[in-house]
């Protein structure tokens, strides 16, 4: 069943006291201005993913040669893998390590194979489009296909007609309408509903249980840490393969 951009917005001014629902519509300018709060409240979740439970697959493939990828309105990764072999192929793990590591120490620039490591910057396309770009090391020797999952940002609603089924499911839509009265509330400086506020809280805290960051750990070893293998022995040992 739709569910038009239009009705979420009219029903957050009515939970927000600012209309009265079945009795008052929302005129011109406050629909535009709602539209434009809908869209603020859709990107303040950048700033707490926990708010965002959905997780997305991204593929693409690397280029010969090429460390850097950049990939639009992504988050946060929750794992990166790439595959090899065009019969048989083998999914390779990479191991995320940090900045400083990545960023800070010795690497060998001018040679080419299997990737063994990654980190992520959040960062900007030379189109303004947010996102994030994921750099590999060593430098990829072939073209693989390279697969992302994680958080991506939430679509942004361009038209009070845009029917929000399309991309959010049913629940999430009742949470983002207690989201925009509560960003309504504080924009005509007045306070939300204590019965709708409470259930607002009551929303944000769910989300902690719906799809959560896996915290699961692995133990290190000196004879397989279940990562990706080290760069010297991929590159020099295993001439680019590992079993």
């Amino acid at each position: 069943m739709s569910y038009l951009a239009s009705e979420l917005i009219t029903r957050a001014y009515s939970l927000a006291g600012i209309v009265a629902e079945g009795f008052e519509t929302v005129s011109g300018p406050q629909m535009s201005t709602g539209l434009s709060l809908l869209n603020d409240s859709l990107t303040d979740k950048i700033s707490d993913m926990s708010l965002i439970p959905f997780y997305k697959k991204y593929e693409t493939v690397t280029e010969i040669g090429e460390p850097d990828y950049f990939v639009p309105n992504l988050l946060a990764i929750e794992t990166l893998t790439f595959n090899n072999g065009e019969d048989s192929p083998v999914r390779f793990a990479m191991q995320n390590v940090g900045r400083v590591q990545f960023r800070g120490r010795s690497q060998v620039d001018n040679v080419t194979t299997l990737p063994s490591s990654w980190h992520a910057e959040r960062s900007i396309d030379e189109d303004g489009v947010g996102g994030t770009t994921i750099s590999l090391y060593p430098r990829p020797s072939a073209v693989y296909p390279l697969t992302v999952w994680g958080k991506f940002g939430l679509e942004e609603i361009e038209s009070p007609d845009v029917d929000l089924s399309e991309f959010y499911e049913r629940g999430y839509l009742v949470y983002a309408r207690y989201e925009l009265a509560n960003l309504i509330c504080s924009e005509f400086g007045i306070s939300m509903p204590e019965s709708a506020e409470k259930r607002l809280m009551r929303y944000r805290k769910d989300f902690d249980y719906i799809s959560p960051v896996d915290l699961t750990t692995q133990k290190s070893s000196t004879l397989y840490s279940g990562q990706a293998p080290d760069f010297l022995a991929v590159a020099f040992l295993g001439g680019g393969w590992v079993p």
